[in-house]
């Protein structure tokens, strides 16, 4: 056995090798990719080709063959050379190889933001890998890639890791030359400074076996590999050479999936996380804080400002929570409203009386004192709430429509739209509307509020102007006589006046089923010679409820 793997449902897999075959029957093998300029090369797919035992697939081959020609010579005949027959079989399962090399692949994996990737192969087989990157044609198992390898292994010993390394001839990006220059951090303790970062990466990649009908199929899964970012600090003028693809000077330079980083620090500076990977997506989760000692006072708002780029944007209505810290007791004020906060705070800003647009939120603690910029929007459009009709309510005469329109910034207009008619209504409506006649009609009810957001909802209705309901013309059911071992049936005969009939339920113990149409298409007609010449011949409607038990007693409507 070369390799397993399980299928994770979305189209990727991942290698269940390790669970099957004991340690002492594989080996590990690592798959190192780089470019032409020594780049590591990620989302490289490597699949491997193992070892196919072909012993079943042998035998099947010799039954639909010459067994299957053994088969129809006469019995005579077979029974003289029957001794030749079984010695030839048996020379055939001996000599005839029961395992085909490189045929159907074994597993595969894609390499990591590292270029790497591992398996967990089956000892004393040989290998064939099979590498492809940024692919351009496939058909099943076998692609074709703008970069591709191929690389021969003759066996794998138990117990032991061999490397692959595999060098593309065409270059995955541009050559590495070092650009970032690490100095010491600069001198100053204005402000003590610790960062901390993890990552982790995805790729969605292809499962080479998705085929159905002859043809790939177009849903990729999302795999989990390994994850690395580059980090550094810089200053503003190195920032705009880093920009600039200048060479730059930067402090605390490190290429690693997670990070912990202390400074101090008196200038301005940037913390840059850089993805150096071309296929893998890297995400990475950041926590800073900044810390300084001062004998004055000072105030400052952290959230919702996540960006010191822009405003943040909030929609009105909602409930905003601000977050800052202050040296001692301070003011916010934003709108009409004004906070007392102190140390590490936290407040709430409830901005559904507010109309959209942009607001000021001053923060004062002592002489120190910062402004900050925030907008409202109208993002959320009206609600509506139709409490009567309900959907496909029947009616004999005239239709009441109540409900209500609401939004959390105000409404515009409340309309309704019915066979033709446009009506105004109010926020909270009650109309009886007339209908011109019977039939079927779609009540459109549509809101809008001052920043032109739009809400629709429909009710569909029936007017009934014959005053008739569907009339239930005659049940029975099948067997007359039932017994425990009889199939019940239960049939109706319906009439839907004006209108047709939409569904026809059952009811039996509280529970409600539906019944289903017979001999509608066509209704057949009956023979002169048919018994029940004279009786309706409308399609039924009928359910079978099966076998009950001796004794029941049963009760429907």
């Amino acid at each position: 056995m070369s390799a397993l793997f399980a299928l994770k449902g979305d189209s990727s897999i991942y290698d269940v090798t390790e669970h099957y075959i004991h340690e002492e029957d594989r080996g590990d093998v690592k798959v190192v990719v780089k470019d032409i300029f020594g780049n590591p090369v990620d989302g490289v797919r490597v699949t491997v080709f193992g070892s196919w035992k072909a012993n079943d697939f042998k035998d099947k081959m010799w039954d639909r063959t010459v067994g299957k020609l053994w088969s129809k010579l006469p019995e005579g005949f077979r029974e003289k050379w029957q001794e030749n027959y079984t010695e030839l079989r048996e020379w055939y399962h001996e000599r005839v190889p029961g395992i085909v090399p490189w045929i159907v692949p074994s597993i595969w994996n894609y390499t990591g933001v590292d270029g790497e990737c591992t398996f967990h192969l089956g000892a004393g087989h040989s290998y064939l890998f099979s590498l492809q990157k940024d692919e351009i044609f496939y058909y099943e198992p076998f692609s074709l890639g703008e970069s591709n390898a191929l690389h021969y292994m003759v066996t794998i010993f138990p117990n032991k890791s061999r490397n692959v390394r595999i060098t593309f001839v065409l270059p995955d990006g541009m050559p590495s030359f070092k650009k970032e220059h690490v100095v010491s951090p600069p001198e100053g303790n204005d402000y003590e400074c610790k960062v901390k970062f993890s990552t982790s990466a995805y790729q969605i990649q292809r499962n080479i076996w998705d085929w159905e009908d002859g043809k790939a199929k177009t849903e990729y899964g999302r795999e989990e590999v390994s994850s690395a970012v580059k980090f550094f600090i810089v200053d503003e003028e190195n920032f705009g050479k880093y920009r600039e693809g200048k060479a730059f000077d930067c402090y605390h330079y490190i290429y690693s999936d997670t990070g912990n980083i202390s400074f101090n620090t008196s200038k301005a500076f940037y913390l840059v996380f850089q993805n150096t990977a071309k296929r893998t997506t890297v995400i990475t989760n950041i926590s800073a804080s900044f810390e300084t000692s001062t004998g004055e006072n000072f105030i400052s708002i952290d959230k919702p400002w996540s960006d010191v780029f822009e405003k943040p944007t909030i929609n009105v209505g909602d409930v905003v929570v601000i977050e800052g810290a202050s040296t001692s007791g301070g003011k916010v004020k934003v709108a009409d409203k004004t906070f007392d906060v102190d140390g590490k705070w936290k407040i709430y800003w409830n901005t559904s009386s507010l109309s959209p647009g942009d607001y000021e939120m001053v923060a004062k603690c002592g002489n120190f004192e910062k402004t900050y910029g925030i907008k409202l929007v109208d993002a959320s459009p009206p609600a509506i709430d139709i409490s009567h009709p309900y959907d496909g309510e029947i009616f004999d005469g005239n239709v009441v429509v109540q409900g209500r329109a609401y939004d959390n910034v105000g409404i515009e207009s409340v309309d309704m739209e019915v066979a033709g008619e446009k009506i105004a209504l109010p926020e909270n409506f009650s109309y009886e509307w007339a209908p011109p006649g019977p039939g079927d009609y779609d009540i459109l009810i549509k809101a809008s509020d001052g920043n032109g957001l739009e809400t629709e909802k429909v009710v569909h209705v029936v007017v009934n102007g014959s005053g008739n309901m569907p009339s239930i013309n005659k049940v029975w059911y099948t067997p007359e006589n039932p017994t425990n071992s009889s199939n019940l049936a239960v049939y109706a005969n319906v009439t839907g006046g004006m209108f047709s009939i939409k569904k026809v339920e059952i009811e039996m113990n509280g529970e409600a089923k539906e019944m289903y149409l017979y001999a509608s298409d066509p209704v057949q007609q009956r023979h002169d010679e048919d018994p029940l010449k004279n009786e309706s011949n409308l399609p039924a409607y009928g359910i079978e409820l099966g076998q009950f038990p001796s004794g029941s007693t049963i009760k429907f409507r």
